[in-house]
């Protein structure tokens, strides 16, 4: 697993960029089978493969939301 601090409602999907397969995004207090639940409640958790892709490094793709809120 992997913690991103501030994170929690900015990522839409997660993907490994060598073969596209979804990498599950979870968020504090959601049951799953690691407690997430003493992460800071703006987190958000990917849930990477057990095992480490045939690649030589690993790339998780993240999709962003967009909102024009944000147009500064």
């Amino acid at each position: 697993h992997i913690y991103l601090d501030g994170l929690h409602d900015k990522v839409t999907y997660a993907q490994l960029l060598h073969d596209a397969s979804e990498v599950r995004l979870r968020y504090p207090g959601e049951g799953s089978a690691h407690d997430n639940t003493h992460a800071p409640t703006d987190s958000l958790m990917l849930e990477l493969p057990v095992r480490k892709p045939d690649v030589v490094v690993p790339v998780v793709e993240l999709f962003l939301n967009y909102s024009d809120e944000h147009n500064d």
